[in-house]
């Protein structure tokens, strides 16, 4: 399996939001006498920080207010509480409840698979049936890594602030996992406690924490460490399921890594491949108050267990984050047999000021609710609902929730999930085995979500779309060129505002702001480089509205530089220069094929398809040698289309099997011919449909690999279909299959020979530049990187290399033009050829206010200088000098010199001249002495 692609993509699985509408009845109608509403185009209901998060909802019951709605089993059982919806797995669709009388009802939706935040709907229907569109979950495939290791890491950025709930799939029944937080990276430091979770082969399942438990700061990068919980000393270690594959070429985690332990050294070493898991936040204007372990494990594990409640009540004090409470869901079982049948009673849940003396409760706020439970043991929950206000509260009280039987069931006799541990900190359980209710310590297995504040639970986000109008799955890209390219999306809203972050690394490293307000908004990037895949996310935003954020997605710059393959786009009509590879051989096509595959430009194409018995159509692909400068990397661009569909020729995408149609670009860096080589670097495995959208039909999307030739030859891949992974079992067959690929360009930026280091100035970044005859000023000891300037001290730039040189050391030097975020001109990995010792350059003399581009003076960035002033201001690692110039004091970077001086002394330093932002805006020079020698106190 490769580990040398960066390009990550997680699994889609399993926050789910909670909102409240009240729609009319009649405005909705459809000529049928159908409700046709918003719920209808519901196809990401998820918070602004997680767009990726609700997809697939299998369980949904449907009942009047009056008896709630319940869900749970798996398959969506309700035993009377209200009708179920749907009761399976289907794929992209609608469910419809029949006879639906005027009124006001309760819909609740939940994952057969996860028991995260539910979703649910109060709704005034008024039509015959009530319809809401099922889109499909993506299972990636069912690929775990085979040696198992001690523990885990997923390394994430935060939307919001708290994490609610981390997912994980583990490839053995009931296998206890510890979930942790850290801060930065997989060894930062621990935020919060720890939870469990519990899953198996086939199951997702979820660790949760209550709001606020574990705090995070918007933007910043966190790591979700999983350890096996029965041994977290590596006496039984652990094995996850992981994503082998991209979404149209996007990244989930963008700028996120992922590790697994060493065998050996038990030391986290980075891998490509994210862990198929989904982080929960609150970021919806909703607050899980209460969200404790809801999976079932033995006490020894200490998650959740089941006890008896002989006295026929509850409840579960909290401490209230929002302004009102709006849901309610527990585990419970409470089959009664009256006269040798089973009756399964009411349950009535409300919420107190307090327990009281007894646990039943005092001064109830707001109506109370109901619902019949699901007696399932594993996988029933209970849920209620409640307009927002119905049941206000006060941030930073506390308060009470009970669940009791309906006051005319028979009995009083039900069981109910408890945590082991006492999960909540803000609150306890209150168990009836004995009256009068006597506080525990622990919680009920449940969750209790408020409205974090007035309005925020309905409130609106914005949706993103095509500037068509089209549902959003990546933004329209057009007009691209080798370094411009022009990004477009939209919005219903006239007032939308928004920003574009991009970057050919991770993170994004440049944003642009579009604060004009309008519905229509496109971005035209420039100053991109040549044959470089980028990679983009767009943040909406509109007055009274949650901000919606994209999912990752990438495209492809021009290459500058002629096409090396021969018949890469096969207008030849023929496969000239290509030979076929795999088990299931492609074809060099002229037509629309299934799924309405055809060319991505010209006439002809290559690609394949099949839909027959399971674990007989893994991959197929081409290859072609082609003779490269060993000396500079080569970037191979190809355009993958991809189609599936279940079962055979089903238009509606459906991608919740254990297989998915992928494809993948790969380069032999040594010509060697066998693409199963370890050689051979391969691309991250995307996939052509869009995972998201229940009707997608496949598109063309462009992946790129750059790779260091190792020999004068180099031998690149395409391959698609069921990729089979080396040391994985063969992918289960999923239904109909079929991919296209075309338009290959394997590009090789030629040296473009500079003559004088400061023509530098007028060429664009990029370009591969060699220089001759420069001397090193500063090493990376002394200044973070080499500094090299020209043997008259005319021009100086900053050099990033593998290698290491000594001051005074001359030498050719090739790189990358490229530009740091301050503005400083630098060449990226830059290589030293014809290496000669000479005497260290002596530094030039000046005023502080000469120092730097941004200087009265020439731009003397990047040479060695020399100034003299008076300390001004000492900061932690620096001071400022002035000398009475017409400028800003100059900063003087102490991190390779070290010494402490005074304000009030004078200061003669020599040091490489830098820049840095100094705001967002502002940038200025810094002058970093090399060490101790380059400064002298003069007074």
């Amino acid at each position: 399996m490769s580990r040398f692609v960066v390009c990550i993509r997680a699994a889609a699985s399993a926050l789910a939001l909670v909102l409240l509408l009240t729609l009319p009845a009649a405005a909705q109608l459809t000529s049928d006498g159908r409700y046709k509403g918003p719920l209808d185009q519901l196809n990401d209901p998820t918070d602004a920080g997680h767009p990726y998060s609700f997809r697939g909802i299998h369980a949904a019951c449907f009942g009047s207010q009056r008896q709630g709605a319940s869900v749970g089993g798996d398959y969506g059982d309700s035993y009377g509480g209200g009708e179920t919806i749907a009761s399976n797995d289907s794929g992209a669709g609608y469910w419809a409840v029949s006879d639906v009388l005027e009124g006001s009802y309760a819909i609740a939706f939940a994952r057969i698979r996860e028991f995260p935040r539910a979703l649910f709907y109060n709704l005034n229907a008024g039509a015959k049936y009530v319809r809401y569109r099922n889109t499909p979950e993506y299972y990636p495939s069912a690929v775990f890594w085979r040696a198992p290791a001690l523990f885990f890491g997923q390394q994430f950025q935060a939307f919001g602030s708290s994490v609610t709930s981390v997912s994980a799939r583990v490839p053995g029944q009931f296998t206890p996992v510890r979930v942790t937080i850290h801060d930065g990276d997989i060894n930062g430091p621990q935020i919060g406690p720890a939870r469990l979770l519990v899953t198996n082969f086939a199951d997702d399942n979820a660790a949760c924490w209550s709001a606020g438990e574990v705090p995070t700061v918007p933007g910043h990068y966190y790591t979700a460490k999983f350890v096996n919980a029965d041994d977290e000393f590596g006496a039984q270690s652990l094995q996850l399921f992981y994503s082998p594959g991209q979404c149209l070429a996007g990244d989930c985690f963008y700028g996120g890594k992922s590790w697994i332990a060493d065998p050996v050294t038990n030391e986290p070493v980075e891998v490509a491949e994210p862990l198929k898991t989904v982080v929960g936040m609150d970021t919806d204007g909703i607050t899980s108050t209460v969200y404790t372990s809801t999976a079932y494990l033995n006490e020894y594990l200490g998650a959740t267990r089941m006890v008896p409640v002989n006295a026929g009540m509850c409840g579960q004090t909290f401490t209230a984050r929002g302004n009102s409470v709006l849901a309610a869901d527990f585990r419970i079982w409470n089959p009664c047999y009256v006269g040798g049948q089973l009756f399964i009673p009411d349950m009535q849940v409300a919420v107190f000021e307090g327990p009281g003396p007894d646990g039943t409760g005092v001064n109830q706020i707001g109506p109370t609710k109901y619902a019949r439970t699901n007696w399932g043991i594993n996988n029933g929950r209970t849920v209620v609902t409640w307009y927002p206000g119905e049941v206000p509260v006060a941030a930073g009280q506390s308060y009470y929730l009970r669940i009791t039987p309906v006051p005319d069931s028979p009995g009083g006799f039900f069981q109910l999930w408890v945590t082991n541990e006492d999960e909540y900190a803000g609150g306890h359980a209150y168990l009836g085995q004995a009256f009068p209710l006597t506080p525990q310590a622990y919680d009920l297995s449940c969750m209790i979500l408020e409205e974090t504040s007035p309005g925020s639970a309905t409130m609106a986000k914005v949706n993103l779309t095509n500037k068509s109008g089209a549902e959003f799955s990546s933004p329209d890209c057009t007009l691209r060129g080798s370094t411009t390219a022009l990004i477009e999306w939209a919005t219903p809203y006239t007032n939308s505002t928004g920003k574009l972050e991009y970057g050919s690394e991770k993170p994004y490293t440049d944003s642009v702001i579009v604060s004009t307000p309008s519905a229509a908004h496109s971005v035209t990037l420039t100053g991109l480089k040549p044959a470089t895949l980028y990679h983009c996310r767009i943040t909406a935003a509109a007055p009274g509205k949650r901000d919606a954020v994209s999912k990752d997605f990438a495209f492809f710059t021009e290459p500058e530089t002629p096409n090396l393959l021969t018949n890469g786009d096969f207008e030849t009509g023929s496969l000239t220069g290509w030979t076929l590879f795999g088990r299931r051989l492609p074809g060099l096509r002229n037509d629309r094929f299934v799924g309405d595959i055809r060319p991505h430009t010209g006439t002809y194409y290559v690609g394949g398809a099949w839909n027959d018995s399971p674990n007989t159509s893994p991959a197929g692909g081409a290859f072609q040698t082609v003779t490269v400068d060993p000396m500079q990397p080569v970037t191979l661009r190809g355009w993958l289309y991809t189609f599936q569909g279940y079962p055979a020729h089903d238009v509606n995408f459906s991608a919740r099997y254990d297989s998915m149609c992928l494809g993948r670009i790969g380069i032999d860096p040594t010509g060697g011919t066998n693409p199963a080589a370890s050689s051979v670097v391969w691309s991250m495995a995307s996939s052509g449909q869009d995972w998201y959208d229940p009707n997608a039909t496949g598109k063309y999307v462009d992946l790129a690999l750059t790779v260091q030739p190792q020999s004068s030859s180099v031998t690149v891949f395409a391959e698609a279909g069921q990729i089979q992974i080396p040391g994985e079992a063969v992918p289960a067959q999923f239904g109909y299959c079929a991919y296209a690929w075309d338009d290959f360009h394997l590009s090789q930026a030629g040296v473009t020979q500079v003559e004088h280091l400061g023509d530098l100035t007028g060429l664009p970044d990029g370009l591969f530049v060699e220089l001759h005859n420069l001397v090193v000023s500063a090493n990376p000891i002394d200044a973070g990187a080499h500094y090299v300037q020209s043997l008259d001290r005319a021009s100086g730039i900053r050099v990033e290399s593998e290698d290491f040189l000594m001051r005074g050391t001359q030498a050719t030097v090739q790189g990358r033009l490229s530009t740091r975020p301050s503005g400083e001109r630098y060449l990226a990995n830059a290589t030293f050829t014809d290496q000669v010792p000479v005497s260290s350059p002596d530094a030039l003399t000046t005023r502080v206010q000469w120092i730097g581009s941004t200087a009265m003076g020439l731009n003397n960035t990047g040479l060695l200088m020399r100034t003299t002033g008076v300390v001004t201001a000492i900061g932690s690692g620096f001071v400022m000098i002035g000398d009475g110039s017409p400028v800003a004091d100059l900063k003087v970077d102490l991190t390779s010199a070290g010494g402490s001086y005074s304000v009030g002394q004078a200061l003669c330093v020599i040091g490489v001249v830098q820049s840095e932002l100094a705001s967002q805006s502002t940038v200025k020079p810094v002058l970093r002495a090399r060490d101790s020698a380059d400064i002298t106190v003069v007074n």
